[in-house]
């Protein structure tokens, strides 16, 4: 998703308290990357039990970090860790939250945190160092075409928070995701789908989490981020999430809608104390940016109210945006509590 006029933050960080109530362990080789393919110790730190981390992080192929509460009895997983160190050559380390190099990767890791959540509308997905959204209620499921959309947050430099519209299809398709767009078996991808992490996905709690190695999974249970080459998908729908909608039954799967759920509802009550997050307004090249929506018409847009995002705390602000969305859009923003 581009960077729109609402999706960038000024961030200011309160470290001393962040030190105080956490502990953030860095993980690095001693020799060579680390690989996203090979990062099955970070999701093994969330899933096995006693671990403790409350979400991991990948850091441009060189670094990954894993966040712990201090106050949880036996937080930091020393067995594991242990065990990590001597059998995968990782050079494991505590640090302060200072020492992350981009602090844009302190801000996801904590984003990631937010996979813990009791929110009871989205479900949060922290797997391989990126946070995935999905939504209990069967929305983002495809029958059809064995797969399931999730809604990936990542938070780029500049603190611009980008959502991207991922699909992880059931492995009862290798056929499918073998060929390549010609319809031919394509040994690259054939190597990549052996490759490539596996996930199960829990329909009890409506959430992704790694399938590790030993596991014994059947393939319609068991999914790769992939999707078949886009030829064989013609005619068929597009796994999509809208951007936005005034559809109000529509509205709540929208981009929109979760990137406001995840700030406020999950993010917010959490971490406020920790993080200072001030909306960055964009004005410069705002006329080039397409604001449509999925299937409405812009005829409607100036009677229906549009909840976008709330907690705009500068009135001069939130005076831009009101002005902009009238000028621009024929929108008649009200404020609401």
């Amino acid at each position: 998703m581009p960077n729109f006029f609402f999706n960038q933050f000024v961030l200011d960080v309160n470290h001393d308290k962040i030190n105080q109530d956490f502990l953030i362990l860095r993980f690095s080789r001693g020799k060579g990357y680390l690989s996203y393919r090979n990062l099955a110790f970070l999701d093994r730190l969330l899933a096995e039990p006693g671990q403790g981390a409350l979400s991991v992080c990948f850091d441009w192929g060189n670094e990954a970090y894993a966040l712990y509460e201090r106050k949880v009895p036996g937080a930091s997983g020393h067995e594991l860790i242990r065990q990590l160190e001597l059998e995968d050559d990782l050079r494991v380390e505590p640090i302060y939250s200072e020492s992350i190099r981009w602090e844009h990767k302190l801000f996801q890791l904590f984003l990631n945190a937010c996979a813990g959540s009791e929110n009871p509308r989205y479900r949060y997905n922290n797997l391989t160092g990126k946070l995935y959204i999905t939504s209990p209620d069967g929305k983002f499921f495809n029958p059809k075409g064995q797969s399931r959309v999730a809604l990936e947050a990542r938070v780029l430099p500049r603190h611009v928070i980008s959502l991207d519209t991922v699909t992880f299809t059931a492995l009862s398709r290798y056929d499918d995701l073998a060929q390549d767009d010609w319809g031919k078996e394509c040994p690259k991808r054939k190597k990549k789908l052996r490759d490539i992490e596996k996930y199960i996905f829990d329909p009890r709690h409506s959430t992704f989490r790694r399938c590790f190695e030993e596991e014994k999974v059947k393939a319609a249970d068991k999914y790769v981020r992939m999707r078949p080459p886009r030829r064989l998908r013609k005619g068929k729908q597009k796994n999509r999430i809208d951007f936005f909608s005034l559809n109000p039954k529509v509205y709540p799967h929208t981009k929109i809608a979760l990137l406001n759920e995840l700030l406020f509802d999950a993010f917010y009550p959490r971490f406020g104390a920790y993080f200072t997050l001030e909306q960055k307004l964009i004005t410069d090249g705002f006329n080039s940016v397409q604001f449509k929506p999925a299937d409405e018409s812009f005829s409607g847009l100036a009677e229906a109210p549009a909840r976008l995002i709330d907690n705009v705390g500068d009135p001069v602000k939130l005076k831009e945006i009101r002005t902009i969305l009238h000028q621009e859009y024929g929108l008649q923003p009200r404020l609401t509590k």
